[in-house]
């Protein structure tokens, strides 16, 4: 018989008992923090969808909606795919039906008409506000006990982390690209 794991068995002990029972249970503060970062962006898609489902709007639709609302408004298909972390025939799937119920629309890109560049219809701005209004209380309820200082506080920290993960990545490819090119 082999013994479970402890991360298999914090899994399990998270599905079943609320997240303020289990923090502080990692072998240090660093495993908390990597457990905090993994649970949180999770917990609060889950949230969003639960309040957003009524409008008839699923994750993907409602993360696609977002980041075009946010972005510069010439946004390829493949660049949006690696923005929402989807591979690109998934999300041209997603893309078809958002086109046929009029959210977005695809363009030729001014530079290369091979690429279409997503567009967001007059028909989601109206979405863009009760999501950007569910969003709105969200935050203030997550952050209704948290002073300002403490989130900068977070939000530094949090962007250390972020720098790290983005240099530890572009040192594999680095590393990658070297290695691919020595055995060529």
């Amino acid at each position: 018989m082999t013994r479970p794991t402890i991360s298999k068995t914090r899994r399990t002990i998270s599905k079943a008992i609320p997240s303020k029972a289990i923090s502080g249970t990692g072998v240090s503060p660093e495993d908390d923090l990597l457990q905090l970062l993994w649970e949180i962006p999770r917990m609060w898609r889950t949230a969003m969808d639960r309040r957003l489902k009524p409008l008839g709007l699923s994750q993907a639709k409602w993360r696609t909606i977002l980041w075009l609302s946010r972005g510069s408004g010439d946004v390829s298909q493949v660049e949006l795919a690696q923005l929402l972390g989807i591979e690109a025939p998934t999300l041209a799937r997603l893309l078809d039906r958002m086109a046929a119920d009029g959210w977005i629309e695809r363009r030729a890109a001014n530079n290369d008409r091979r690429i279409k560049t997503i567009h967001l219809l007059a028909k989601a701005s109206s979405l863009i506000k009760t999501i950007d209004a569910v969003l709105f209380e969200m935050r203030k309820e997550a952050l209704r006990n948290i002073s300002k200082a403490e989130i900068r506080a977070c939000a530094n920290t949090l962007e250390k982390i972020r720098t790290g993960v983005e240099l530890d990545a572009a040192a594999r490819l680095r590393s990658t690209t070297m290695r691919t090119q020595r055995n060529k």
